[in-house]
This record gives structure tokens, sequence and C-alpha cells, in this order.
């Protein structure tokens, strides 16, 4: 965890950009940090995991109640949290880092 303590820290004080906090939050989900931290941390993995920007950790891990984590290898290949569900999301909408729509990739859908 200390290797990461400089970079929540400045997580926290909002001076990480979109890119670095993406990169941040896949480092959490791999160590399985993401899970252990206060429950704003994992709920953003969860949102980047969503959104298509992170992908599961190469090992499953349980969360501060108990709760099974899996890792990438132990989900279906396109479901949540693997490697093909984070390229078809991200195929389907340019999104921020929060999930946030900013454009549309795909002409025949309207507004």
């Amino acid at each position: 965890m200390n290797s990461n303590v400089n970079k929540i820290i400045a997580y926290e004080q909002g001076e990480l950009s979109q890119e670095d906090t993406i990169k941040l939050f896949q480092e959490l989900i791999d160590s399985g940090q993401a899970w252990q931290l206060q429950g704003a941390y994992g709920r953003t993995a969860k949102a980047l995991l969503d959104a298509g920007y992170c992908v599961l950790g190469p090992q499953g891990y349980r969360d501060a109640y108990g709760n099974k984590i899996p890792g990438k290898d132990e989900v279906e290949p396109g479901t949540l949290g693997s490697q093909e569900y984070a390229d078809r999301k991200r195929a389907e909408y340019n999104r921020d880092a929060y999930g946030n729509v900013i454009s549309r990739e795909r002409p025949d859908e309207e507004d």
C-alpha cells in the first residue's frame, strides 16, 4: 500500500488527471486495496468497472465485509470486469473516468 499512498493523497486532493485516476484505481483493484479502503474507493472502483475503464484484478479478493470479488479469470468473457466487457463499453460511448457520456460514437442514436 505504501507505493500508492502518495497517489491516494493526490487523488484525495483532486490533483490527479482523469488518466492518472483510472491508473490508480486499476492498481487498487489489482492489489485488492480498492475493496479494503473506505467505501468510496470501492464504489469508485465499481463505477470504473461498470464504465469499462478498469477490469478485475489478476486474482480474487474479499472486501471488508467478506464478500468475494472475483479475479478477471473467474468471470465469463464479455461479463462485467472482463477485458471484453471493458472493450465493448468503451466502444459504445466515449466516456469520462466517472462514466459520464462525453460524446457518442454511434451516429444512428439520437440525443
